[in-house]
């Protein structure tokens, strides 16, 4: 499923670099959020499959602080890229560095010897069982409940600002274009950082504690 996510995500990089206007962004995002809602849980559970439960909050951590490390090294690059070259070469070296993962991605898939699930299709009927079952979770007032509606909050305010920032930087703090790059790439240290403390937090006292 990883390796499935990343090809169609290729194809919105693709766009990235050869859009003429807002519309084809609109359109490559569209298709590279694909990778987003495939990949991220995907990930997510084969990290859980391949870890110890007493030590699972650590391993989560180091992972995240691992693949977080683009954070620091992406904006960076394309500040640099963008401000010396323009948008329209950036976006083409992101299309090659992302097709370069997506075929490491496929070549993993392909070599690593996974165990068989069984020979039994999956039904649509047992599907909807699974959906009832998570939407009955999520609207029964527990745990998972409270943690859907904050991380619904939580993350409406950081598309509120996160997604301006780079203008709000530009226009307010008259910052250019790499400029921005090193201030995104600070920030990425900084999630790096909270990232393996949280993973070690976990451990130590609990999912619930930590946050």
């Amino acid at each position: 499923m990883i390796a499935v996510g990343s090809s169609v995500a290729v194809f919105g990089y693709f766009i990235f670099s050869i859009a003429p206007s807002w519309e084809w962004i609109l359109l490559g995002l569209s298709v590279e959020f694909v990778s987003n809602s495939v990949v991220g849980p995907s990930f997510n559970v084969y990290i859980s499959e391949q870890s110890d439960e007493s030590q699972r909050g650590r391993v989560y951590g180091l992972t995240s602080s691992i693949y977080m490390t683009v954070t620091v090294i992406g904006p960076a690059l394309a500040g640099f890229l963008a401000y010396r070259y323009g948008f329209k070469p950036m976006m083409g070296v992101a299309f090659s560095f992302y097709l370069s993962a997506t075929l490491l991605r496929i070549w993993m898939a392909i070599r690593e010897p996974f165990e068989k699930m069984g020979t039994e299709l999956p039904k649509f009927s047992d599907f909807k069982i699974q959906i009832k079952g998570i939407f009955a979770l999520l609207f029964s007032g527990g745990i998972l409940t409270w943690i859907w509606v904050t991380d619904v909050v939580g993350d409406t305010s950081y598309n509120l600002v996160g997604e301006l920032f780079p203008i709000y930087l530009s226009k307010v703090g008259s910052l250019n274009v790499e400029q921005i790059g090193w201030v995104n790439s600070a920030r990425g240290m900084a999630i790096i950082a909270a990232s393996f403390a949280a993973g070690w937090l976990v451990d130590k006292i609990s999912e619930r504690g930590s946050v």
